[in-house]
């Protein structure tokens, strides 16, 4: 991910069955003007070499199944071939980027190459149900209980100091609420029981925890 320290830890990996060879990667642009780039892969050796194109969905994760697939030599386009994609910003002015792909022929029309340029559609959404987890081996997350009322706790364990974020989005990919929680240092306290307590203006609540390492 982008920041102003360019960090060698990937925030996501996608992977892809051995028999096919992904070798081109494009922006599309905001194909479902959710405020977030997507992106497509072409991979033009699977699908007995007719080739397939998948298009991911941004998001603050990333789900590693594509949104939308389509497949060489499928109805309705018929594509042989498919090579490349490419993002192409509003074609038709009606605020939502639209994209391309390219194919090096047709199914049985005779031609040779064709490019096939596609609308962007609001109604594509990101599965909530299938998140990636991110730098599993930075922190540990979980969320009581879930599904939830009016409240909800979040615990979470850090393996080294960091600071932290914690955010809320709907499947819309808006964020709805955030606390910024600092720097916050790794736990290293031992077993047992401590006191915890929370001060806002003019109350004080004070409650006995215990910890189990």
């Amino acid at each position: 991910m982008g920041g102003p320290v360019l960090s060698t830890t990937p925030d996501f990996t996608l992977n892809f069955d051995p028999a096919c060879y992904p070798f081109f990667i494009c922006s599309l642009g905001d194909i479902n003007h959710d405020g977030y780039g997507d992106l497509a892969v072409v991979d033009d050796f699977c699908n007995n070499g007719w080739g397939t194109f998948m298009a991911y969905l941004g998001h603050p994760w990333l789900n590693s199944d594509p949104v939308l697939t389509i497949n060489g030599r499928e109805p309705p386009l018929n594509l042989i071939g498919i090579r490349t994609a490419a993002g192409l910003g509003d074609v038709n002015n009606d605020g939502i980027d639209d994209w391309a792909i390219g194919a090096a022929n047709t199914n049985f029309d005779g031609r040779r190459g064709r490019a096939v340029v596609i609308s962007g559609d609001t109604t594509m959404r990101v599965d909530v149900d299938d998140p990636v987890t991110l730098h599993p081996s930075s922190f540990i997350l979980s969320v009581y209980p879930n599904p939830f009322n009016s409240s909800a706790t979040f615990t979470f364990e850090l393996l080294r100091t960091s600071p932290v974020t914690l955010s809320v989005f709907n499947t819309l990919g808006q964020r709805v609420g955030e606390v910024n929680l600092g720097q916050m240092a790794a736990g290293d306290l031992p077993s047992g029981v401590y006191l915890a307590r929370v001060e806002t203006a003019g109350r004080t609540e004070t409650r006995k925890v215990v910890l189990l390492m």
